[in-house]
C-alpha cells in the first residue's frame, strides 16, 4: 500500500493512549530538534537558533532532562510532539505518527468516534502532494513516454538510478488530466488538488492538470516531506516557459525552502559548511558525486529566510557560481544576506563555460575538491581583487570601485570583524583606513536611521492615542480586575508542585481544590488544567469529602504531553528558564542558592492571599456599584433598608480586606 493510502486510512483513526505514552518514553527531544537545529551545549541545556523567528543571538533552549523546548524570545515552547506540530505543521496524530515512524514504534490505533473532528486540511495537502509524487514518479518508471523522454533525459545526465529515486524525480504526460483522473479514482478531492497547483480550472467543466508533458522535480521541506513540484520541459516550444513551479501554499513557501535541505541538512552541520548553487541538477549532480552538503533557491534570488536556515546547521557558506555575470550578479545579491547574518562566506569562481553540474560531470569528486580547495576565496577579497582589474586611474572610477567595497563592509554585522576587513581593504587599495571607516560608519548610520523613522513614527502614533485617551472625559475605575493573572498563577502551581506535599498527608493538588472548591475557572487554558485535576485523573467528590486520603495526581509530564499544544506550551514556559546557575557559584565561591522548589508552600500561600484579595476588591466594587444605584433612587423606606444593608455589608468587605492586606504586608488605603 502506498504511504499516502496508509496516511488516508489513518488520518480518521485515534491513536491508542499506550502507544502515545510509548512514544514519549523513546522520543528524545534534543535527537528530533538536531534534525532541524544546531544545537550546543550550555549547562544542562542545549541552546540553538530559533526555526520560528528571525533571530541573531540563540535563545532557543532545549532541555533533555525536562523533554522541553523552550524559545525565549518568541515565547514558543512544548514537548518533542509539539515540536513537529509547530515545525512540520502537522496535527497532534500527524505529529505521534511522525515520531513512531522516526523511532520503529508500532501504533495500536480504534476507530473514531462519532463526531469526531475529521483530518486537518495541511494533512491533507502532505497526503495529496505524496499522491502526486508517486504518480509523476510511476509515470517517469513505467509508461513508454516517461521512459523514452524522462528517464532518457536523466541518464543522459549521468544521474544513478538510485539518486533519481532518492530525490524522487518524476514525469508528466502530455494528456490534459492524466493526475485528475487518477486522483479522482482514489477519491482526492479536486478543492486540494487545485489548492497545491496541481490542476487548473478554466471553468466549472473544464479542469485540467498544471504540470503536462515536463520532467518533475519534488520540492521537500526540512524533514523531507513533499511541499511543492517544478516542471522542466523539454521540448523546444518557445511559447512555453522552460520551468513552471507549484504556487505558495499553507505548506510551501519558495521563499524560506532550499531545494536540497533535507538531504543535505546532515551533511552541512558534519562538515560545518554548506555549498550554494543555483539550479536543481546543479545540487543533483554534486550529490551524487559526494558533495551532500549543496542546496539551492527553489527558482527564485536567495531570501534572507533561506539563509537563515542555512545558520541553523553552519555559520560557513561556500557559493558556486557559473563564470558569466548573470553568476557574479546573482552571488552578489546573495552575499550581503550572509554578511548581515554575521556568517562566514567564501567564493568559488568556476571555469569559463562551465556550471556546477558540468564542471562535476568532467573532473569527478577528487577534481572537484582540488579546484575549490584552490580557487575558493573569502568574497570581500575576491571582490576587491574584481575591482581593483575594473578600475583604471580614472577618479571616478576608483572612487566607484570603493564605494561598492564600502557598501559590502557595512554589511557586516559584527564589529571586529568588519574592522579587520577594513585594515585588509584599506591596504589592498592604497587608501587611509579613516576614510573607508568613516564611510562604512555613515551607511550604517543611514541603515539605522531608516529603521529609527519607522520606529519614530509608530511611536508617534501610540503618543497621539494615548494623548487622546487622556483628554477625554476621566472613566472611574475602583480596581483593575486580575482573575485572569491569578487563574494563571493557580496553572502554574497545580503543573509544577501539584504532586508534591503540602503537608505529610495532603499533596498540594488536594489542598488547592479543596481550598478553591468550585469556583469556576473562566480563562483558557488555566480552566482545561484545573478541569483535569478536578474531574479527569481525580475523583473530584471524594477529595472533598476526603482529600487528606487520597493520593491520586497528575505530574506535569501529563501537561508536557499534552495533546493541547496551548497546554503543552504554557506548561513549558513554567517548566523552563532562560538561566541556569553554573557550578562556579558552588564549587569556587561556595556561595548555595536556595531552590524556588523548597519554597513552594510560601508561593501557596501569597496565591490564595492574592486570590482572596482579587475576590473582596470584586465585591467591594459590586456593592459600591449596587449602593450607589440605591441612592439615585426615589427614597422609600425599602431603598433605605437596601442602603443600610449594603452599608454594612461594604464595611464587613473593607474589614476583610484590611486582614487580608496585613496579612500579606500590603498597604490599603479605605
Amino acid at each position: 500500500m502506498k504511504s499516502y493510502e496508509k496516511r488516508q486510512n489513518q488520518a480518521n483513526r485515534m491513536i491508542k493512549r499506550n502507544s502515545i505514552d510509548q512514544v514519549f518514553e523513546i522520543a528524545a527531544v534534543e535527537d528530533v530538534v538536531r534534525e532541524f537545529v544546531n544545537l550546543k551545549r550550555r549547562g544542562a541545556n542545549l541552546l540553538g537558533l530559533c526555526p520560528f523567528h528571525d533571530e541573531k543571538t540563540p535563545s532557543f533552549t532545549v532541555s533533555p532532562s525536562k523533554g522541553l523546548y523552550k524559545c525565549f524570545g518568541c515565547g514558543k515552547g512544548g514537548n518533542v510532539a509539539g515540536f513537529i506540530m509547530e515545525h512540520e505543521k502537522l496535527s497532534y496524530p500527524e505529529a505521534i505518527r511522525w515520531l513512531a515512524a522516526k523511532y520503529n514504534v508500532i501504533l495500536e490505533e480504534t476507530e473514531p468516534k462519532e463526531g469526531q473532528v475529521e483530518k486537518s486540511v495541511i494533512d491533507s495537502l502532505y497526503i495529496v502532494n505524496e499522491f502526486a509524487r508517486d504518480h509523476f514518479a510511476d509515470q517517469l518508471w513505467h509508461t513508454e513516454q516517461g521512459k523514452a523522454i524522462g528517464l532518457s533525459y536523466f541518464k543522459e545526465r549521468g544521474f544513478r538510478e538510485d539518486i533519481i529515486k532518492k530525490f524522487e524525480l518524476g514525469f508528466t504526460l502530455e494528456k490534459w488530466d492524466d493526475l485528475l483522473n487518477a486522483a479522482k479514482t482514489k477519491g482526492f478531492k479536486e478543492t486540494y488538488l487545485e489548492q497545491l497547483g496541481l490542476i487548473k480550472r478554466k471553468d466549472e467543466r473544464k479542469v485540467f492538470d498544471f504540470f503536462r508533458n515536463r520532467i518533475m522535480f519534488t520540492i521537500h521541506n526540512i524533514s523531507g516531506k513533499p511541499i511543492a513540484f517544478a516542471g522542466r520541459i523539454l521540448t523546444n516550444d518557445k511559447k512555453a516557459p522552460k520551468y513552471i513551479n507549484s504556487p505558495e501554499t499553507e505548506i510551501y513557501n519558495k521563499s524560506r525552502v532550499l531545494y536540497g535541505m533535507a538531504q543535505a541538512k546532515n551533511e552541512i552541520r558534519k562538515k560545518d559548511n554548506c555549498f550554494i548553487v543555483e539550479g536543481y541538477t546543479d545540487v543533483i549532480s554534486l550529490h551524487q558525486a559526494g558533495i551532500e552538503n549543496v542546496v539551492a533557491s527553489s527558482g527564485t534570488a536567495f531570501t534572507e529566510s533561506q539563509i537563515k536556515l542555512i545558520k541553523r546547521f553552519t555559520e560557513n557558506i561556500t557559493i558556486l557560481f557559473d563564470s558569466d555575470a548573470a553568476g557574479l550578479k546573482a552571488a552578489n545579491r546573495s552575499v550581503e544576506l550572509i554578511l548581515e547574518q554575521n556568517m562566514n562566506v567564501r567564493i568559488v569562481h568556476l571555469p569559463e563555460g562551465d556550471d556546477p553540474d558540468t564542471f562535476i560531470q568532467k573532473k569527478g569528486l577528487s577534481g572537484f575538491e582540488e579546484y575549490v580547495a584552490e580557487h575558493e576565496k573569502d568574497f570581500i577579497l575576491f571582490k576587491m581583487d574584481l575591482l581593483s582589474k575594473e578600475a583604471t586611474d580614472d577618479p571616478v572610477s576608483k572612487s566607484r570601485m570603493v564605494q561598492d567595497i564600502v557598501q559590502v563592509l557595512s554589511k557586516i554585522a559584527e564589529p571586529i570583524k568588519r574592522n579587520l576587513y577594513i585594515q585588509t581593504a584599506a591596504e589592498r587599495l592604497g587608501i587611509r583606513e579613516r576614510i573607508l571607516v568613516d564611510q562604512t560608519n555613515k551607511l550604517k548610520r543611514e541603515a539605522f536611521r531608516k529603521q529609527s523613522f519607522v520606529k519614530k513614527d509608530e511611536v508617534e502614533i501610540i503618543e497621539r492615542q494615548a494623548a487622546e485617551v487622556s483628554t477625554s472625559e476621566p472613566q472611574e475605575r475602583v480596581f483593575t480586575d486580575r482573575t485572569e493573572t491569578l487563574e494563571k498563577y493557580l496553572a502554574s502551581l497545580l503543573i509544577e508542585f501539584g504532586d508534591k506535599d503540602y503537608t505529610l498527608d495532603v499533596l498540594v493538588s488536594h489542598f488547592i481544590l479543596n481550598s478553591i472548591q468550585k469556583i469556576e475557572i473562566k480563562y483558557s487554558p488555566y480552566k482545561e488544567i484545573v478541569d483535569h485535576f478536578r474531574s479527569e485523573n481525580t475523583l473530584y467528590d471524594e477529595i472533598i469529602q476526603n482529600y487528606e486520603k487520597t493520593k491520586e495526581v497528575i505530574t506535569s509530564e501529563f501537561f508536557i504531553n499534552h495533546e493541547n499544544y496551548k497546554i503543552a506550551e504554557f506548561a513549558a514556559s513554567i517548566l523552563t528558564s532562560p538561566y541556569y546557575l553554573s557550578d562556579n557559584w558552588k564549587n569556587m565561591f561556595e556561595i548555595y542558592i536556595t531552590h524556588r522548589t523548597l519554597n513552594y508552600k510560601k508561593d501557596i500561600d501569597n496565591f490564595f492571599s492574592l486570590f482572596q484579595m482579587n475576590y473582596l476588591m470584586k465585591n467591594i466594587e459590586m456593592v459600591q456599584s449596587r449602593m450607589k444605584m440605591q441612592q439615585n433612587l426615589d427614597k422609600t423606606e425599602a431603598t433605605e433598608q437596601e442602603i443600610t444593608k449594603l452599608t454594612k455589608m461594604h464595611m464587613e468587605l473593607l474589614n476583610l480586606k484590611q486582614e487580608v492586606a496585613e496579612k500579606i504586608g500590603m498597604v490599603t488605603v479605605k
